[in-house]
């Protein structure tokens, strides 16, 4: 476990949506390009965000994703948009390691 991170247990679902046991979401690219453009778009606005590995199951032509928070998501996408940063989907996941509140996210 690195330094900063902490434990998750498994959250509960969003009302309606049918889906359960999230507790952040990941921005998935198609291209490495657009990843890290995005990175830099989050880093400027001030969003805190992960550069996280794609997970196999989301089946992306790019091995990098963004990690962000369920109350920062609205931010990332925006900002994502307003730059024209070209991602491919937005996946909700349950990621087991999570910095802790002093950490980036």
């Amino acid at each position: 476990m690195s330094e900063g991170a902490v434990w998750q247990d498994r959250v509960g679902g969003v009302a309606g949506k049918g889906i359960t046991g999230f507790n952040c979401y990941l921005v998935v690219f198609d291209s490495t390009h657009q990843a890290l453009r995005g990175e830099e778009v989050l880093k400027r606005e001030g969003i805190p965000h992960e550069v996280v590995n794609t997970p196999p199951q989301f089946k992306a032509d790019c091995g990098i994703s963004l990690r962000v928070a369920p109350s920062r998501l609205e931010g990332a996408e925006g900002a994502l948009r307003a730059a024209g940063v070209v991602y491919s989907r937005i996946e909700p996941y349950f990621c087991r390691w999570l910095p802790s509140e002093g950490g980036r996210m």
